[in-house]
């Protein structure tokens, strides 16, 4: 067996009523999201990974894993801080209804 590449599909799954979205990957690529992650802080809030080119040693995989699945060709996560988006976007602090309470 060859040495393993960092490989991670992120793809919506489902029908329209009932989407899902899924990430699927290998441990190189667990190793990879885990120390982007980490990296993030108020200086720099967000990294890039794409199906078109490498970027920082992984490449997002086009390949669906089912016939209805869509992959999604960029990924883009970004740290938010309460206090930026109090500040900025106050919607999104609303805190969603607890669904098992009536």
């Amino acid at each position: 067996m060859t040495a393993a590449w960092p490989r991670m599909t992120i793809q919506v799954s489902g029908d329209p009523g009932g989407q899902e979205v899924e990430i699927l990957l290998n441990p190189e690529a667990r190793k990879w999201l885990i120390a982007a992650l980490n990296k993030l802080d108020r200086a720099d809030d967000h990294f890039h990974a794409f199906t078109f080119e490498e970027w920082d040693g992984l490449q997002l995989s086009a390949i669906p894993y089912g016939p209805g699945d869509t992959p999604a060709v960029a990924l883009k996560v970004l740290l938010r801080y309460d206090d930026w988006d109090a500040e900025h976007f106050p919607h999104v602090m609303v805190r969603p209804p607890d669904p098992f309470e009536s």
